[in-house]
């Protein structure tokens, strides 16, 4: 066999091992997914937040089709309260108003004392899914992306791509996580 193949069909079953042990650890504790990352990062090995979820909704399908029901109803029981806390609440409604005033998501972090993720975890996942006024919805992401528009210019060594200029007279809009042009309308 050839041996990249077979480094390769070493490290898909490593890789279904780790999903299978995060699995398991859910269903045996109904830990949230923070929580499941902390622990397996402090007994097993390094993971994130991000990346646990990413494992159980993308790849536990893929592997086992039963766990995964199990797994989905207790992420689904513990996403609830996440959003019904007043703490969490509050530091949504906290972070939109900063980021309204014209604050950044790092002054807001700052100002909060909260993290670059999770203040816009706060923005863009939970306040997003509220139902609240569609108007509202729509400036915060028009901040969002003048904010995403800004740093790519600041970061660009005044690069004329990255000039803001370019981005505002050429429609720039995001699309799949990559800048993608469209005709003026």
């Amino acid at each position: 066999m050839d041996e990249s193949l077979e480094r390769k069909i070493d490290e898909d079953e490593l890789l279904k091992q780790k999903v299978l042990l995060i699995a398991d650890y859910v269903i045996e504790t109904g830990a949230s997914t923070r929580k499941t990352a902390k622990y397996i990062s402090e007994n097993h090995f390094k993971i994130s937040n991000c990346t646990v979820s990413k494992y159980l909704n993308e790849l536990l399908p893929k592997v086992d089709a039963e766990r995964f029901k199990k797994v989905k109803s207790i992420i689904k029981k513990n996403t609830p309260e996440t959003m019904q806390t007043i703490t969490v609440r509050k530091r949504m409604y906290e972070s939109v108003s900063l980021l309204l005033k014209g604050y950044t998501i790092k002054e807001i972090a700052l100002e909060l004392g909260e993290t670059e993720w999770t203040v816009y975890n706060d923005i863009q996942n939970r306040f997003m899914k509220l139902e609240t006024d569609e108007k509202l919805k729509e400036d915060v992401k028009k901040t969002l992306k003048n904010h995403s528009i800004e740093n790519l210019c600041n970061q660009s060594g005044n690069s004329p791509y990255f000039d803001k200029k370019y981005f505002e007279t050429h429609n720039v809009e995001r699309e799949n996580g990559r800048f993608k042009s469209f005709p003026k309308k």
